[in-house]
């Protein structure tokens, strides 16, 4: 009689246990979905080579345009961060943390940023042609956090200045 009782037991344990896994795993499942970041589309640069004059006053302002999608929940923030494309490189030992600049929404997925002249200066270095590595953050309204880097390098090129 105990081990009839002790097969049932057990059977019936195994059961709870087996449904317990497989509503754990649907809720794991679900909960991926709804902390998964959101999406960067199509991320480009208008003008990936800058030119400024000795006044370090550039030719053409470049805005940095991308796609953003999130079916799950609202974009809450999208920055575009930029950085030395090879930090080996001396002349860049000036730019120890990235340069941070928010983007705007244009309308429905499109979100650009535009470099101003001052971020252009902060990025200068006289008589050099520097590399810069761009990338894009996105956080929805779950805190989930995506990136995407540009496939081409800002460059930011000045004109020595002699006097």
């Amino acid at each position: 009689m105990k081990t009839k009782f002790t097969k049932i037991s057990l059977l019936g344990l195994s059961i709870v246990l087996a449904s317990a896994c497989a509503s754990s795993s649907l809720r794991d499942e679900k909960a991926q979905k709804m902390v998964s970041g959101p999406t960067i589309l199509n991320p480009q640069i208008n003008s990936p080579v800058v030119n400024l004059n000795r006044d370090l006053k550039p030719s053409q302002n470049p805005e940095i345009i991308a796609d953003i999608k999130d079916l799950t929940s609202d974009i809450d923030k999208v920055i575009v961060r930029i950085t030395a494309a090879d930090r080996s490189d001396p002349n860049m030992k000036f730019l120890r943390a990235p340069l941070e600049i928010a983007m705007s929404h244009r309308a429905g997925t499109t979100w650009f940023a535009k470099l101003s002249d001052e971020d252009l200066q902060k990025l200068a270095v006289n008589g050099q042609n520097l590399n810069y590595q761009i990338s894009i953050f996105a956080r929805n309204g779950h805190q989930a956090i995506s990136s995407q880097t540009l496939p081409e390098t800002l460059i930011v090129r000045t004109q020595p200045y002699m006097g």
